[in-house]
């Protein structure tokens, strides 16, 4: 499955982004101790998706020209990059994905994955504005789109709150889709938009294989379109 979904996703992938996908599978202890120790005494299922991330992790690394190196946690269970770097890491089912860029380029990059089924009855109440929820009533043409709000938002959120150091409700991010293109834009509030001064951002999205993967990336300043 990783094959295809990786395929089509260098064909529609923005510039200078690398994103990588795999099966998750059982995998050999990390060759950095400092790895290993975040999940000492964690369930199989949390060592095999953590150390599937780091793997593809490094593999996108090396597509950036970055020798292998140690992917530890942050306080807030977020991977802290090489100092160069900025990016995300995911997974769902058996399916994991990570999305870095240089610094240079872009500010910050979040990605998520979920299955194309619909969410839990009362998680789409916390996810959409009144707005976006009276916008989307059967517009989209989407199946799923509750899945696909939530999916963008947080990578919007995977996105922003390295930068911001704070946390943030899914209903203070309003989205808008361009289905045409599958691709969308989040308008942020105003105690986002004044730290990182710009009001919004956009993302990618894409629906295959039974999952539903989004992107959502701030670009630098002075790479700005």
């Amino acid at each position: 499955m990783s094959g295809p979904l990786n395929a089509l996703l260098d064909q529609d992938m923005p510039a200078d982004i690398v994103l990588k996908s795999g099966i998750i599978k059982a995998q050999p202890e990390s060759m950095f101790q400092v790895e290993e120790t975040h999940i000492a005494g964690s369930v199989e299922k949390r060592r095999r998706e953590f150390r599937a991330g780091r793997s593809l992790a490094r593999e996108a690394l090396g597509k950036l020209g970055i020798e292998a190196c140690a992917i530890p946690m942050g306080p807030n269970r977020e991977p802290i990059w090489p100092a160069m770097i900025t990016g995300s890491i995911s997974h769902c089912s058996s399916i994991g994905v990570v999305a870095l860029g240089r610094r240079s380029v872009y500010e910050g990059i979040g990605v998520d994955i979920e299955l194309d089924k619909p969410l839990p009855q009362d998680i789409p109440e916390l996810v959409y504005t009144k707005h976006e929820r009276n916008s989307t009533q059967g517009s989209s043409g989407i199946q799923n789109h509750d899945t696909l709000t939530f999916s963008a938002k947080e990578t919007v959120f995977k996105c922003l709150f390295p930068l911001l150091g704070f946390y943030f409700d899914f209903k203070e991010v309003t989205l808008g889709f361009n289905t045409a293109e599958r691709k969308f834009t989040a308008h942020l509030p105003a105690r986002i938009a004044q730290q990182i001064g710009r009001s919004q951002l956009v993302g990618h999205y894409w629906i295959t294989e039974g999952y539903i993967l989004t992107l959502a990336y701030l670009k630098a300043s002075e790479h700005q379109e």
